[in-house]
């Protein structure tokens, strides 16, 4: 898959490197797919990143995803309510 330089007219082949670093986004992105699979949490979503089969994964793998979703989401919500009320001063 060729990737275009900003500001370059030509396109250049993957690294090695870049190729890695795409495996383990989409390897993560299947193992979102999994938890979400098992119902961890809802994303309607995850089926555009990863178009894989799901492939069981252990359950730790997924708990951590778990856990993260959760983190976030829990201080984005905060976030928001803290923005919120001081726009209601």
């Amino acid at each position: 898959m060729p990737i275009f330089v900003a500001g370059m007219a030509e396109f250049r082949k993957p690294l090695v490197a870049d190729e890695a670093v795409m495996s383990t986004n989409d390897e993560a992105a299947c193992s979102k797919k999994h938890a979400v699979s098992l119902n961890y949490w809802k994303d309607p979503y995850i089926n555009l990143v990863c178009r894989q089969t799901v492939q069981r994964k252990t359950p730790e793998i997924s708990r951590g995803y778990f856990a993260r979703v959760f983190a976030v989401r829990s201080l984005v919500e905060q976030f928001i309510k803290v923005c919120l009320s001081n726009i209601m001063e």
